[in-house]
């Protein structure tokens, strides 16, 4: 790898054709280390990935979550979901997108929102069966929340949707 010469707070030097060469080489682990050596305020990261987006460039806008996900600059679930939105513009891989809807789930554990969404990402690329279970959890997250019951009746009017008994018990709010 490159490392910037004479750069200690790990800013980028447009002069410098090492910096430049291994931004063109790989630009995630250009990011990554960039993050790791300099603070940023998460604003700027934001800002960032908007006028990536707004310009076209999903690929970067992307490969800037990443890695500012991975730094943990970045750590909350509308990161996630705005990686997901990203890697759809690029055409990213179907299961990279779905891990990026899904992983929202892993940040607010106890968010019966969280599962909705992920349930849904899941219904989306014709998985009902996963779905249905992400609505059973967001159901006993907050059993009086309609929105989990909506959806897994939703969901479940999909023929790939293999009901069982339990799933009556589910629908019947019990």
């Amino acid at each position: 790898k490159a490392e910037p010469k004479n750069n200690p707070a790990g800013k980028v030097n447009p002069n410098d054709p090492d910096q430049l060469a291994h931004l063109k080489r790989d630009p995630e682990s250009f990011l990554t280390d960039l993050l790791a050596k300099a603070s940023f305020d998460p604003g700027v990261i934001i800002a960032s990935v908007d006028f990536l987006a707004k310009a076209g460039e999903f690929k970067y806008a992307a490969v800037l979550l990443k890695a500012s996900i991975r730094s943990g600059l970045i750590a909350e679930a509308w990161a996630q979901e705005a990686l997901a939105v990203a890697l759809e513009g690029c055409n990213g891989s179907a299961e990279e997108i779905e891990r990026a809807r899904v992983s929202g789930i892993d940040l607010e554990p106890k968010n019966p929102q969280a599962y909705l969404k992920a349930a849904k990402a899941l219904a989306d690329n014709l998985d009902p069966e996963r779905a249905l279970k992400f609505c059973r959890t967001a159901a006993k997250i907050e059993p009086n929340l309609p929105d989990p019951y909506i959806n897994a009746l939703a969901f479940a009017a999909d023929n790939k949707a293999n009901l069982d008994a339990n799933d009556s018990i589910f629908f019947s709010g019990k």
